[in-house]
């Protein structure tokens, strides 16, 4: 590094000074240059100058062209001077002066400095500052974001404690620099950030802009698109001179991978440009230039897909991962926006969070504003509870078509309460993630739903939770099957996601007695077909399993249905009962999972 950010900022405050000095002179020059003109100008009326030219005192009357009145510069034969306001001036005007002895002239080059001069002074004052506001490239391109300081810190941030950890320690290198350069440490040139989406990569990047005090540029990948050859390369090259100039700054680019993305064949004129772009930002962030207090942080759902050369030391030191929330910072992300909100005071934020795993930071928000909006179209004043797990329903399955459900009979009715029905008990049977509610009011795609939340995040799951997911996912069609006779094809997706589960147990997981190579597309068409095959099987063992949980508890089958029939939607009340019933009567599998 050439420079520190100390001596940066030094350069940053006398340059302002300067600028401060420089303004102060050119408004005081103007202020004491008209004082100075009111004091030694005169003006006299027009009958003084009535009375002069009847004396034949007036040698010189100069006038502006074209003017019909206005001011006229009065030169007297004794060698006096003043101003006059003249009310016409023409040609009869102009031939009684020249009557009276006195010579009217022309001037081409008059201008009337009164008006002239002060809007020069304005325009001299704003060039200024926009010269200094622009360098080092005055005709820098505009981008759609472009902040001088972040209001957000590190506590607006709930939850991303690891990525916080990272990032403040960058924070405090920018703050406090002098500490860091003592013993030689480098400033870090970039950070990816890599995530989900809706996971609060921008956010961090805000807040750490807002916490080191530094400046924030914000702009995405797409931006730098363009349909002109090297425009792009153009926009890069300014975007990081104007950051240069802004220094300390954080530079933040979201959706990278749309100009940091991997080379291809620059058989095309497109590749070529996208390759020449990329070379442009490669030499900014690690080129013969010294980013001399500039960070730059980027944010991509797709690490992979990044080149490896804008990947490597030097460019982006580190690389941090930002995932979705576990069950504690789900609860804090919920309070944060539930204070925007009115909510109840006895809101179980907890329970809200242990039903809302695998949600982003981005769909907790949602999820609080779609429950606001339901409270009020409900007419209450505050958000409950139930507000707030019907919104969570919307945003899993969609809005409710009641319409759609009056259209359908009551033999379909039936169908899918059994079919409901059949996923719910097959899931309370397994104990593993326990069932919510069950709905047969159809939601976005789907007729019927049954809700299930997991106890806790599961960052690994065991053989025995699969295998009780595809029971659950058979129940459906199985039900169908024992209690209608006969089959719909309401179970497709359902079949779909149990096939996948089944052969992934076999070609990924290693979880079967087909042992534990990997089959996929390269290996040979006798393992796959032995794969499928064994795949298969698990899924007819899957299946006896199925029709054993759901013969055994006939009598649950027959009370829930005719339950969900005449609510159309039962709720946790309605699930522990069932539940009490089922536990006195365990199944015993036909065969082992």
């Amino acid at each position: 590094m050439t420079s520190s950010i100390s001596s940066i900022k030094r350069r940053q405050f006398w340059r302002k000074i300067l600028i401060a000095l420089i303004s102060v002179g050119v408004i005081g020059g103007a202020a004491a240059y008209f004082t100075y003109k009111q004091n030694h100008r005169i003006t006299q009326t027009y009958s003084y100058f009535a009375a002069d030219l009847e004396a034949g005192k007036i040698g010189t009357v100069r006038i502006a062209p074209n003017r019909d009145s206005g001011k006229a510069d009065v030169t007297l034969k004794d060698g006096g001077r003043y101003i006059v306001e003249l009310p016409s001036m023409d040609v009869d005007a102009a031939n009684r002066f020249t009557a009276k002895g006195a010579n009217v002239e022309i001037d081409p080059h008059a201008i009337n400095l009164d008006t002239m001069l002060p809007m020069i002074v304005l325009l001299a004052v704003l060039g200024l500052f926009g010269l200094i506001a622009s360098r080092p490239e005055p005709l820098a391109l505009p981008f759609r974001k472009k902040q001088r300081q972040s209001q957000v810190c590190f506590a607006d941030v709930a939850g991303a404690e690891e990525a916080k950890k990272n990032l403040m320690e960058i924070a405090t290198y920018l703050k406090a620099p002098d500490v860091y350069e003592k013993i030689g440490a480098n400033f870090p040139r970039g950070v990816v950030l890599y995530g989900d989406p809706g996971t609060g990569k921008t956010l961090l990047a805000k807040a750490l802009a807002g916490e080191s005090g530094a400046n924030f540029i914000a702009t995405n990948g797409s931006e730098f698109s363009s349909m002109f050859v090297g425009v792009s390369t153009l926009k890069i090259k300014r975007l990081f001179a104007k950051a240069r100039a802004m220094a300390p700054c954080v530079l933040f680019i979201d959706e990278i991978d749309a100009v940091g993305g991997k080379r291809m064949n620059e058989g095309s004129a497109a590749a070529r440009e996208m390759s020449s772009t990329l070379n442009q930002l490669l030499v900014q962030m690690d080129g013969f230039e010294a980013n001399n207090g500039v960070i730059v942080v980027a944010a991509t759902n797709r690490l992979d897909s990044l080149d490896p050369a804008l990947l490597r030391s030097g460019r982006f030191d580190r690389r941090i991962q930002v995932g979705k929330p576990n069950l504690k910072e789900r609860e804090q992300i919920l309070k944060i926006h539930g204070s925007k909100v009115r909510v109840e005071d006895n809101l179980n934020y907890s329970e809200i969070a242990r039903q809302t795993i695998g949600f982003s930071g981005a769909d907790l928000a949602n999820v609080m504003n779609q429950a606001a909006m339901i409270a009020v179209h409900n007419g209450a004043d505050k958000v409950a509870l139930e507000n707030v797990l019907r919104a969570r329903n919307v945003m899993l399955m969609g809005e409710e078509r009641r319409s759609t459900l009056s259209l359908i009979d009551q033999d379909a009715r039936r169908r899918l309460a059994v079919h409901e029905c059949g996923h719910a008990i097959v899931a309370m049977a397994g104990g593993t993630d326990p069932v919510t509610a069950v709905s047969i009011v159809p939601r976005g795609q789907s007729l019927g739903q049954t809700f299930m939340a997991p106890t806790n995040d599961q960052l690994l799951v065991e053989r025995k939770h699969l295998v009780n997911r595809l029971h659950v996912l058979l129940g459906g069609r199985v039900a169908e099957e024992l209690f209608m006779h006969s089959m719909t094809t309401g179970a497709d997706d359902d079949l779909q996601r149990a096939s996948d589960i089944a052969l992934n147990l076999v070609c990924r997981h290693g979880m079967s007695e087909f042992g534990l190579l990997t089959i996929d597309e390269h290996s040979s068409p006798q393992m796959r077909y032995e794969a499928e095959m064994k795949a298969m099987h698990i899924m007819a063992q899957a299946k006896q399993n199925t029709s054993a949980i759901l013969t055994t508890h006939q009598n649950v089958m027959d009370a829930m249905v005719e339950r969900l029939l005449e609510k159309e939607e039962i709720d946790i009340d309605d699930i522990k009962v069932f539940q009490a019933m089922m536990d006195d009567n365990p199944v015993a599998l036909a065969v082992a999972a």
